[in-house]
């Protein structure tokens, strides 16, 4: 595939920051609606009519088609641009296959984790002070992004590879690169 230096610097950092604005979007969403039901009594209407784990799987799922839905449409807005610049032969469509396969698995954990934040509190005061260390573990794999692209192939981007709260964003800044790891 033809390359260009300054376009596959910057393409790892597109594809993390995709997925982790698309599981950022889904996540936050979740997490403020639980709070929100719990607190104006609505979840013991819902809770008459579905079981707790029929209403936490269709909010889970739910908004997990809303940001995969954004998540298509900055897919497609980014297609378009590179499209535009004559640069679409510079990406590789496999890399949207592993994107959204990565959402869909980060999402799942990341949302079960916001879903469980939002059902134990009664405020989102409360919330935001379970949330930091969520957000720390989200954060990592974009905070060690430069690292990870420098030596996608080396122990640390392979650590951080194995770990599974942050795998699916180091795989997804070490796929991209000019050096993806070994199949």
């Amino acid at each position: 595939r033809p390359t260009n230096r300054n376009f596959n610097r910057f393409l790892p950092f597109a594809f993390a920051g995709l997925l982790l604005f698309a599981i950022l979007i889904g996540g936050q969403t979740l997490l403020t609606q639980t709070v929100e039901e719990k607190s104006s009594r609505v979840i013991e209407v819902l809770l008459s009519a579905v079981s707790p784990i029929e209403l936490m799987a269709g909010k889970i799922l739910g908004q997990m088609a809303v940001s995969l839905l954004v998540l298509s449409l900055y897919v497609g807005m980014g297609l378009t641009v590179l499209t535009s610049f004559a640069l679409f032969g510079l990406i590789d469509l496999s890399l949207i296959a592993y994107l959204v396969l990565f959402f869909l698995i980060a999402y799942l954990v990341y949302a079960a984790i916001f879903g469980a934040i939002g059902a134990a509190v009664n405020e989102m005061r409360e919330a935001q002070a379970l949330m930091t260390p969520v957000m720390l573990v989200l954060m990592i794999p974009w905070l060690f992004a430069s690292a990870i692209v420098a030596d996608p192939n080396g122990t640390f981007a392979t650590a951080l590879s194995l770990i599974p709260p942050v795998n699916t964003f180091a795989m997804m800044v070490r796929l991209p690169t000019t050096t993806p790891p070994p199949s």
